[in-house]
């Protein structure tokens, strides 16, 4: 089953092939982790029994009455048939009606009994709507959602629930190379909004955040005026075309340095500072002809290797904040720098 996993997913895209990710993690022993927090995440009873039997995981499995994209059977009593949308309407006016049919005639015996709407959240209340519809044209005297489930518990024991895809993303956060490639192409292609915590929205309000966030540019550019009427030739300091960056280029004696705010860096590593002096190979107007001990002679310096930004240092926020230390470090890493190359 694991070494076709890429025959059998070949030229699907966006419903389709997110649902056999999904139903390829449900399946594989491997994730036996992850399954059982989906199923503790998804039922209201979930107990270990439930995976007393082998289950019975099928997508795309044709009924009389559709063709849900997933139906997981524990071969007991439960079912869970799982639709899963991004952006495309519902296949016909009465598909969720047609899928309650699906649980009410073919898994008659079943007690406990899911319809699942797989979406992401900003989708949430076209769906709504188109529900309601479907069950008020059939006469079901119904005007929310929440009656809607109401209704399908008591007369067929049937429990109707929206599930999220960002909830999922969120449970199966992992470095796995299956589960990060859909965590991803899932975010890429159909989550794209931002959503703010409360948190969030509370330090963006705080005056604090918003006076410090405005220091650190005014900083860089009166770092920039001292370096400039310094010994050092000074580009204009600018905002990249990119949100990422703020700062300026220096001109040492056969290489250029970037010294500034960038927010790229910042995001991978929270704990360092937004403030670095970055460095490139190609800045280096000589010949490089040993490029490991070039490479060795500069990482006594910059700290570490970046994968896109080559050479970088990271200055604390308290020796940036610091006017005469952040200087004085400067000047200090320019003229070594100097004499490294």
């Amino acid at each position: 089953m694991t070494e076709d996993f890429l025959i059998s997913i070949a030229g699907l895209r966006s419903e389709d092939l997110t649902t056999e990710v999904l139903s390829f993690i449900l399946k594989e022993e491997a994730y036996k982790p992850f399954q059982k927090l989906f199923f503790s995440f998804l039922l209201e009873k979930y107990h270990d029994d439930f995976f007393r039997a082998p289950l019975l995981i099928d997508t795309r499995k044709i009924y009389s009455n559709g063709t849900p994209d997933l139906i997981i059977d524990n071969q007991k009593d439960t079912v869970i048939l799982i639709e899963n949308k991004f952006y495309a309407n519902l296949s016909g006016a009465n598909q969720i009606s047609r899928y309650k049919a699906i649980l009410v005639n073919d898994y008659e015996t079943f007690v406990n009994k899911y319809l699942i709407l797989l979406i992401v959240k900003h989708r949430k209340c076209f769906y709504e709507e188109e529900i309601i519809k479907d069950f008020s044209s059939s006469g079901t005297p119904i005007k929310t959602i929440e009656e809607l489930q109401d209704y399908l518990k008591v007369e067929y024991k049937i429990n109707f629930k929206f599930l999220f895809w960002q909830d999922i993303l969120e449970l199966f956060n992992c470095e796995d190379i299956i589960i990060k490639s859909l965590q991803k192409y899932i975010s890429h292609y159909f989550i794209g909004e931002v959503e703010f915590m409360k948190q969030e929205i509370a330090i963006l309000k705080n005056p604090a955040f918003i006076t410090a966030y405005k220091k650190i540019f005014g900083q860089i550019n009166w770092i920039r005026e001292k370096i400039h009427t310094g010994e050092y030739d000074v580009w204009k300091t600018k905002a990249s075309q990119s949100i990422n960056f703020y700062g300026f280029t220096i001109q040492l004696q056969n290489c250029s340095v970037w010294f500034g705010y960038s927010l790229l860096t910042w995001t991978e590593e929270p704990t360092k500072s937004p403030i670095i002096l970055q460095f490139r190979r190609e800045w280096y107007t000589d010949i490089i002809n040993d490029k490991a001990a070039f490479d060795k002679k500069l990482l006594s310096l910059f700290q570490e290797e970046h994968k896109e930004l080559e050479f970088i240092k990271f200055y604390t926020l308290e020796i940036f904040s610091d006017t005469e230390k952040i200087i004085q470090q400067l000047n200090s890493d320019l003229k070594f720098m100097s004499s490294l190359v």
